[in-house]
């Protein structure tokens, strides 16, 4: 698991969850990393990229809680968020590797 001083140090996130019930997993936003760097240390990554997915059995309502979360960190959005149904296949694989190739751009670009 990553740790804040670890997150904190990062140029970019990828925030992603499977949905449950339209809930992200519980490890990912309400008690591991995502939670205590958006009420901890909004001050340390304010202004970094992100991407999210999400991948879900039906309804995929929970990318708006990844989405929200972000917005509190005041992240910046780099591309559209990928929600999936069940495991990604086809374009959707090829979607993920365009999300990745959004958030590597203005991280590569750091240095």
């Amino acid at each position: 698991m990553t740790t804040v001083e670890e997150a904190e140090r990062a140029d970019g996130y990828a925030l992603g969850s499977p949905g449950y019930l339209s809930y992200m997993a519980a490890g990912s936003g309400s008690s591991s990393t995502i939670s205590p760097l958006a009420s901890w240390a909004k001050r340390n990554v304010t202004g970094k990229p992100y991407v999210a997915f999400l991948t879900h059995g039906g309804g995929g309502n929970a990318i708006r809680s990844i989405e929200k979360l972000a917005a509190d960190m005041k992240l910046v959005k780099v591309a559209d968020s990928l929600v999936c149904q069940g495991a990604p296949s086809g374009s959707l694989v090829a979607r993920a590797e365009e999300l990745g190739k959004a958030l590597t751009e203005p991280v590569a670009g750091k240095g």
